[in-house]
């Protein structure tokens, strides 16, 4: 059983395969007596570790079968690779010690690169706006759906809201592959009820319901954005036009809620932009697309290149070679 103390040592020693994982970590804070600050977790001990400048966490199992699992997530997480859900990496038996009887005991430790953003809870506390955590909870939730992923430990500090306006969630230590859990739907209903709460509140998403008297052919069907409401059906997402009683025919492998008329959308390989007809605006062309909703501007990413387009989708520029940190905070 791995203790604290040991957690320790190994931080401040760094055994060869965590050096493989971090070139030259160093423990981010550290307590009055000099040893690193690390926190104890309901399953794993965790530090921040800094390596050349970036934020890093270093994760050690308490007990052996969490080990096991944990190292099946680090593989599937990588393999899924969702620019949603932050994965990890394995530092295989990062750990060594000798127990009570002088025998050789080791443990995997797990570093997660800790994305860029604030936790939830911070940027509702900074006045973001309600209706914009609506939409990407929504998507998250969607994205969950998507792949048959349940997180179990959905608390606003494990929620970042990155530059670009995105939501990804951290720390899935003990994540499962089994399909949405009642307990992440539970966690879901309370993060949305945490956003009208503490986000302003005159952008509150307003209630759509009331209007609403279709049956969805579906698995699954998320809150309405713009009289629209997406659904899952045997794995594809759709949309259902509330006000018109109108199935929109084309699926999509993911979606993001309306807005001002448009929603990105993803193919079976990458990202466009549809009206509430179901139609292209902009070709499912890119590996990444993001609205700025302060200038009605999208975004396309083609590896590591951007370009700007407009609310028509006409290209505005040429692709630029740069990281992508271009889209404002909303007011």
């Amino acid at each position: 059983m791995v203790t604290a103390q040991l957690f320790i040592e190994a931080l401040e020693s760094p055994s060869e395969p965590l050096r493989k994982v971090l070139n030259d970590p160093h423990p981010a804070c550290r307590f009055e007596d000099g040893s690193p600050r690390i926190r104890r977790l309901t399953d794993f001990f965790e530090a921040d570790v800094v390596c050349r400048g970036t934020l890093f966490r270093v994760a050690a199992p308490i007990r052996r079968e969490i080990s096991r699992e944990t190292v099946r997530n680090a593989g599937r997480l990588n393999d899924i690779g969702s620019p949603r859900i932050s994965g990890f990496r394995l530092a295989e038996e990062a750990m060594a010690w000798l127990d009570e009887r002088g025998e050789l005991r080791t443990e995997h430790l797990f570093v997660e690169q800790v994305p860029e953003g604030r936790p939830l809870d911070e940027a509702l506390d900074r006045g973001y706006s309600a209706a914009a955590r609506h939409r990407e909870l929504t998507a998250l939730q969607q994205e969950f759906a998507r792949i048959g992923f349940s997180h179990g430990n959905l608390k606003p500090e494990n929620l970042l809201l990155t530059p670009n306006d995105r939501l990804i969630v951290t720390r899935c230590y003990r994540a499962r592959f089994d399909g949405p859990s009642p307990e992440d739907e539970r966690s879901f209903a309370a993060l949305h009820r945490l956003a009208d709460q503490k986000g302003d509140p005159q952008h509150r998403i307003p209630e759509t319901n009331s209007e609403e008297t279709v049956d969805y052919p579906g698995e699954w069907a998320g809150p309405c954005s713009e009289g629209m409401r997406p659904i899952l059906t045997k794995g594809v997402y759709r949309f259902v036009d509330v006000r018109r009683k109108k199935l929109i025919k084309r699926s999509f492998q993911a979606v993001e809620p309306f807005y001002e008329g448009r929603a990105v959308v993803r193919t079976r390989e990458k990202f466009g932009v549809i009206d509430k007809t179901g139609e292209f605006v902009i070709a499912p062309f890119y590996d990444e697309i993001i609205y700025n909703r302060n200038k009605s501007l999208f975004y396309g990413r083609l590896q590591d290149q951007w370009c700007t387009l407009s609310y028509t989708g006409k290209p505005l520029t040429a692709f630029v070679k740069s990281q992508f940190t271009a889209v404002p905070e909303e007011a």
